[in-house]
């Protein structure tokens, strides 16, 4: 009878897991990779624990909001996670299984784990984890105000009362606390360097998973992470460089069509200002001069300032430059990508940036400030992005009043290794009653017989 109901005891307790036990994800010294464990602090527990998971979903996020799916690695009994290019964080979700303990009702076990990609020498981990992933029933999130508080998410929205255990290789005790009712929480202080944060949530909610029934849900959501090594608050975020919003502009610079040693090019050109033809010459110089001839003063003197503002941009040389960027937001979804904002300008520009393409541009001159919305943009023969279409707003800094609007269109031709404009147009719109000005104006050039010019 005895071996009986220790044999019985002994099927129990191999259908649960082990006790106290949680899904992390600890990134390495340099960031690139993270080891998964099933454990109840940062160390690792018995591998033979990791089967027990072995269902689990793996995804990484980019530094565009992007979810990839991923796989974890077998290095011996070790299991880890390889960072793919762009990414900036490890996610998991695990529906465990229904759980019994002792007499208690069965519960249905949930877990969520996170953790920032890349080293927090040259990355902002902070950052990373700001922003809500969805595909993270509930998450643990860093705030933008302060590195030492946090919020925990449930369905995307704010958790109050849950209860968040924090462990870390400086923690001499784990630190209890609980959510507020925003779902905040913020740590002490004295916790530095890495760290690992428990979230706990009971959902009072019946039902069947696997063929068994439960009473309620238990969600458990974990991040790992690196704070920074001085107590008190930090800086404003997108007063400190992060070394992915950075990149990010940078890529999406160098992803642009970009005219090399440009020898210059002469073209005929047709100039039509709202309805009214003048045709011509024009030619640009290798320093990116226009010159144009046999056009009145009003047509010339429209054609050289746009055709001067196209070849500027063709010979921007601001890939080569390091601007040091932060990211203005923490929001990965919008249409038109995430929004960095550059680093001591005085024209406080700022970016939004999609599949490597710079979407939208914003900046203040003096007592105007603009923003430039791209439409659509078109690759060349390189692979490289030329602009199709976008729109310029135009604001009063000071009343925020709109000033006018400028719809662009342009095409292009390719010769020899450079692409020459063929179509510009502008239809510019203004508010009723600005004096001595149209309400809709549309201008444009055409220009044909493209020859580069003799450098030699």
């Amino acid at each position: 009878m005895k071996v009986r109901c220790a044999s019985v005891c002994l099927l129990v307790l191999a259908a649960l897991p082990a006790q106290a036990h949680f899904i992390w994800i600890v990134p390495n010294t340099n960031g690139n990779q993270a080891q998964v464990l099933f454990s109840d602090t940062l160390q690792p527990d018995d591998p033979a624990l990791l089967p027990k998971i072995a269902h689990t979903r793996w995804y990484a996020r980019t530094v565009e909001g992007k979810t990839v799916d991923l796989k974890w690695s077998e290095k011996g009994a070790e299991r880890w996670l390889e960072a793919p290019t762009g990414a900036a964080m490890w996610g998991g979700v695990c529906v465990y299984g229904v759980v019994q303990r002792g007499s208690g009702d069965p519960f249905l076990l949930k877990y969520c784990a996170a953790a920032p990609v890349g080293p927090p020498s040259t990355t902002n981990p902070l950052a990373a984890a700001s922003a809500a992933w969805d595909v993270l029933p509930m998450q643990v999130v860093a705030t933008t105000d302060d590195p030492r508080r946090f919020r925990v998410l449930f369905a995307g929205k704010p958790l109050a009362g849950s209860e968040i255990t924090v462990f870390g290789p400086a923690v001499t005790a784990p630190v209890e606390l609980k959510s507020d009712d925003q779902g905040h929480v913020r740590l002490p202080q004295n916790l530095v360097g890495r760290i690992g944060i428990r979230a706990r949530f009971v959902e009072k909610s019946a039902g069947e998973h696997g063929g068994k029934k439960y009473q309620e849900v238990r969600h458990y959501s974990t991040l790992v992470l690196d704070l920074p090594g001085k107590t008190g608050a930090a800086a404003p975020r997108d007063a400190v460089e992060d070394p992915v919003a950075t990149r990010l502009l940078a890529e999406a610079r160098a992803a642009r069509a970009h005219w090399t040693n440009f020898p210059g090019f002469r073209a005929r050109i047709e100039v039509n200002l709202d309805g009214t033809l003048h045709h011509g010459l024009v030619t640009v110089e290798p320093t990116g001069k226009v010159v144009a001839s046999g056009l009145d003063q009003a047509a010339a003197s429209w054609a050289r300032a746009t055709l001067a503002s196209v070849v500027g941009h063709r010979t921007d040389d601001s890939a080569s430059r390091n601007t040091p960027c932060a990211f203005a937001d923490d929001d990965l979804h919008h249409p038109l990508g995430r929004k960095v904002r550059v680093l001591n300008d005085e024209l406080h520009s700022s970016y939004r940036i999609k599949d490597q393409q710079i979407m939208v541009v914003n900046r203040t001159t003096g007592p105007t400030r603009f923003t430039i919305t791209v439409q659509e943009n078109r690759t060349n023969a390189d692979g490289k992005y030329l602009p199709a279409s976008y729109v310029v707003h135009t604001w009063d800094a000071k009343t925020g009043a709109l000033l006018r609007s400028d719809a662009h269109t342009q095409a292009w031709t390719r010769l020899g290794a450079f692409d020459l404009p063929t179509l510009v147009r502008v239809v510019t719109a203004r508010p009723a009653g600005q004096a001595g000005q149209q309400e809709l104006s549309v201008r444009s050039m055409t220009l044909t017989e493209h020859q580069l010019l003799d450098t030699k």
